[in-house]
């Protein structure tokens, strides 16, 4: 069983078309698939196209649509889909994505193409900017 990365991203783009196949895609539960096609599925074909195992699913109630860019939520398995990120980027779809994976004590931001990931040993260790997308401070204080 994997543990799971949650992710945030947002996605920009002055054509509505590619808006509405991001969120089609992400709603079929086969968006990395449908940007970055595997030939046939296997473990190290997905971690290398798509930086995580598996495709992630999506649902109506894990997006937001704002005018020329759509920002999803979603987990995926061990890690964020930076491979899939920069493929996208490559297509000119503009890329901004934050990731917490607690399990492994890591997160990061992914920007204008640039992965900032940081590990942590203790929760003071997280950038305020991850505390803040995730929600994280209310986490901690529940404990």
């Amino acid at each position: 069983m994997p543990n799971w990365c949650q992710n945030q991203v947002t996605f920009t783009n002055n054509n509505p078309a590619v808006i509405n196949e991001i969120i089609f895609a992400f709603e079929e539960c086969n968006l990395l698939q449908h940007f970055v096609p595997l030939n046939e599925w296997n473990c190290t074909e997905a971690v290398e196209k798509w930086g995580t195992k598996w495709d992630i699913k999506g649902s109506e109630d894990q997006f937001e649509l704002d005018d020329n860019k759509v920002t999803l939520w979603f987990d995926s398995a061990w890690a964020p889909p930076i491979p899939f990120y920069e493929a996208m980027e490559a297509r000119r779809i503009r890329v901004e994505a934050y990731y917490y994976e607690p399990g492994m004590c890591f997160c990061g931001e992914y920007n204008y193409g640039v992965d900032q990931r940081v590990e942590y040993d203790t929760f003071d260790g997280i950038p305020s900017n991850i505390v803040e997308v995730f929600g994280i401070e209310d986490w901690e204080s529940a404990d």
